[in-house]
């Protein structure tokens, strides 16, 4: 694991990584819908390569089209 995959973001930055408003990131955060690390009662953190699997996971295959 190289050190940009254990970088730590805040909201601002992962929201521009998902390429969503910081608030719909508040809201999975607060559904627990997506991977954080909270580091007190208030602060949240994303792991960089958390969200890269995040991303990955979701990541519809789709097959070519018959005709």
């Amino acid at each position: 694991m190289t050190t940009e995959d254990r970088c730590l973001l805040d909201y601002e930055a992962g929201s521009k990584y998902l390429g969503i408003q910081v608030g719909t990131l508040r809201k999975w955060v607060s559904a627990r819908s997506v991977p954080f690390v909270r580091i007190n009662s208030r602060l949240v953190r994303f792991v960089y390569k958390d969200l890269v699997d995040f991303v990955e996971s979701r990541k519809v295959n789709v097959e070519g089209t018959k005709r």
